[in-house]
């Protein structure tokens, strides 16, 4: 082949081995330092969200996800998250989600016991869109209106996040210019056979009613 892409490969020991043949390749979702790779600015994205809901008058903003740094994606939602709040003097205020597929079922819980939360915040900003939609659907079981009481960020853009009631505010991810950067950078690393490639995509809030 020309090239090869490949998408969130994880075994970096294997991947190194191509650095040492003449093929091309990017890894799509796989930041390292040592081996060819595209990524998201995830860590800008989730700044930029919490920048944003600042200028709405929210000095109370939750993180609902993982709180320790589990892994790439993770440590780099949770840094932004951090440096977010660092940037006006706020103090974090975690509602911890566990590793598995069951995201949505913890959030809605949370979002149901939202009265007795303790802070109780004016903003949440959730670790993926499915934790997110939980989170309202937690908040409507307890007739909870929702940007009345607590304003939602989701993360990924999802295409349910648009027909979610009421439609969720998320920060998107670029997903088809990854695709065309990765080509990009393939042919042009085939041209030039310049260095380890690291690219970062910029992210981009989508505003809804949530917020």
């Amino acid at each position: 082949p020309k090239g090869i892409i490949f998408s969130k490969y994880e075994n970096i020991k294997e991947m190194l081995k191509l650095n040492n043949l003449s093929i091309p390749y990017i890894v799509l979702e796989g930041e390292s330092e040592t081996y060819n790779s595209i990524d998201f600015d995830r860590a800008s994205g989730i700044k930029e969200s919490i920048r944003y809901l600042h200028k709405l008058g929210c000095r109370k903003i939750a993180y609902l996800g993982f709180n320790k740094k589990t892994g790439i994606q993770s440590k780099h939602r949770l840094e932004g998250y951090l440096e977010g709040l660092k940037e006006f003097g706020l103090k974090p205020i975690y509602y911890p989600l566990g590793l598995g597929y069951e995201q949505y079922t913890e959030a809605r819980e949370i979002g149901r016991t939202f009265k007795e939360l303790k802070p109780q915040p004016d903003a949440v900003q959730c670790y993926t869109d499915y934790a997110a939609c939980g989170f309202i659907a937690g908040l409507n079981d307890s007739q909870i209106f929702v940007k009345d009481s607590v304003k939602i960020v989701g993360f990924n853009n999802n295409p349910f996040a648009r027909w979610s009631s009421p439609p969720l505010t998320t920060i998107s991810l670029p997903c088809f210019d990854m695709g065309k950067e990765a080509v990009d950078a393939l042919v042009k690393k085939q041209k030039t056979n310049e260095q380890t490639i690291q690219i970062k995509l910029k992210t981009s809030l989508e505003i809804r009613e949530t917020t």
